[in-house]
């Protein structure tokens, strides 16, 4: 009796649990989003104002804005004007007057558009000649670049609202805590660097390639975002993939449809030329050829001491492997007997990452079948494989780009910035997409303490001039605690590459139904 009296007892106040419940829960979920934002603007108004970073490029900035206003002022082109400044400070290192200048100083390595947006504080400050000229450019700069962080941010929002319409309002709010964290974590070159600018250039990409029914606006955007760094025209290849349409292939034959789809992918990749053509000619004709000098530099550079080679050589090091670090190109490299070799590796595993990831992509999209007779009539968009099956265009572009990184010969701190916004939208469903974020969190947080907090002392070993018999630039390559660092940071970047390819493996359901996108 008294057994029945208390069963019947609890599930009464478990009853009463659930009620009370259900009526907090809507209360407390209508804040979610609104806690999300206000924890955004709260962690980068900390960044702006309540923040000084370690390690910041913006002197280097500085210096290329300033040096274009002289440059202005003689009827020179900055590039006219750091080639004279370079051989003046070659000729008196020659003559012991002075340090040997590093290898590649003499190049500006940022894409034309790119250097555009780094000189454009100075444009709308006109403090070329002021005393606080520095601190008024790093101001400007960094302001810009929140700005735009914002933007990325409420793109985020918008396009996860679009592809995940059925989504709650707590999950809504984790994507957007996602990207706020990780960006927080990388605080010390978010506002300091150009990849925000590269970040939300293929956010932009995407967003179009989904969302927009003329395949202009995608190609006009990749364009873009190519011309602010090179790395997104590895997505090239998926994009254009994405946005053909496979409308034909159900209804005629192989031979047919393969060849309608090539002439499709053919159009794309004219589109695309052309636009990176119309966007370089301007720059070309102010600034003159050596505005290409960025590829060379970036053809030559070496192993650096971040990246998944330089870990292997730090491993086979301890087997006997002669190694050595320097610095050139703007960064700290490994010199080994294997160096160039991996150098030459690099870009072909690059490309295979690449062409693998756009084949499977292009196989599960026409896996999926065409949309019925009715839809199809009524949205042209249907045929559009990136349209059958949206969420794994957001999943294959982050793969890409996980997949860049671990193959490439440099990995600085900055590019994790690129893989924020396409791990907030991750279509990934139950553990899987925790797994993400969390692992992504953590790649983050090692990511800060390897640069700045460790780089100097752990990562390159600065040792002191003082104790180097003067000598500042003299490296002893990284400790066991920055070989831990590093070790501990890529193989989490693997184990999410892996994460991310094998939810990819797993059939070919689609992960956002398209009627997320109308």
């Amino acid at each position: 009796m008294e057994s029945t009296f208390a069963s019947t007892f609890h599930e009464r106040r478990l009853a009463r649990m659930m009620d009370r419940a259900v009526e907090i829960t809507p209360r407390w979920s209508s804040l979610a989003v609104p806690a999300a934002i206000v924890l955004f603007v709260a962690s980068r108004l900390f960044l702006l104002y309540g923040f000084t970073p370690r390690s910041s490029d913006l002197s280097l900035y500085a210096t290329y804005a300033l040096q274009d206003s002289l440059a202005r002022e003689g009827g020179q082109t900055l590039y006219q004007f750091r080639a004279e400044v370079y051989e003046r400070s070659a000729a008196e290192a020659a003559r012991g007057l002075r340090e040997p200048t590093v290898e590649g100083s003499d190049v500006i390595e940022y894409p034309p558009l790119a250097l555009g947006v780094v000189l454009l504080p100075d444009a709308l400050t006109v403090l070329a000649r002021d005393p606080t000229f520095y601190e008024s450019y790093a101001a400007g700069f960094r302001l810009l670049m929140a700005s735009l962080d914002g933007v990325a941010f409420v793109l985020v929002w918008w396009v996860a609202s679009r592809l995940f319409p059925q989504e709650g309002p707590w999950r809504r709010a984790l994507r957007l805590t996602v990207y706020t964290v990780s960006g927080f974590l990388l605080g010390h070159v978010l506002y300091d660097r150009l990849d925000i600018v590269v970040t939300l250039a293929m956010l932009a990409t995407m967003a179009l390639l989904l969302m927009a029914r003329r395949t202009g606006w995608f190609l006009a955007a990749l364009a873009v975002a190519v011309h602010m760094k090179v790395v997104p025209i590895l997505l090239a290849p998926l994009f254009i993939v994405a946005s053909l349409d496979a409308s034909l292939v159900e209804r005629t034959s192989r031979a047919k449809a393969t060849l309608a789809l090539v002439g499709q992918a053919a159009v794309r990749l004219s589109g695309l030329a052309l636009g990176l053509a119309l966007l370089y000619a301007p720059f070309r004709a102010a600034w003159g050829p050596r505005c290409l000098d960025f590829l060379r530099y970036h053809a030559q550079r070496g192993i650096e001491v971040e990246s998944s080679f330089a870990s292997v050589l730090f491993v086979l090091a301890s087997f006997g492997l002669p190694t050595r670090l320097v610095v050139q190109y703007g960064a700290t490299d490994v010199l080994s007997p294997l160096s160039n070799l991996f150098s030459r590796l690099s870009p072909v595993l690059v490309a295979t990452a690449v062409g693998s990831l756009t084949l499977a992509f292009a196989r599960r999209a026409l896996s999926r079948g065409g949309a019925p007779d009715e839809v199809a009539a009524a949205d042209p968009r249907a045929g559009v494989l990136a349209y059958r099956d949206p969420g794994a265009v957001v999943a294959y572009t982050l793969a890409t780009l996980l997949g860049a990184l671990m193959t490439s010969k440099v990995l600085s701190a900055q590019y994790l910035i690129w893989l924020a916004p396409f791990v907030a939208l991750c279509p990934l469903e139950g553990r899987a997409r925790h797994v993400v974020f969390i692992v992504y969190v953590a790649i983050c947080l090692l990511t800060a303490l390897i640069f700045p907090y460790f780089y100097f002392g752990h990562i390159a070993g600065m040792v002191p001039a003082s104790v180097a018999g003067g000598v500042p630039s003299n490296y002893r390559g990284p400790t066991l605690l920055g070989k831990l660092l590093l070790f501990g940071r890529n193989g989490l970047l693997l184990a999410l590459s892996v994460v991310v390819v094998a939810s990819l493996c797993r059939g070919a359901r689609p992960f956002v139904r398209p009627d997320g996108l109308d």
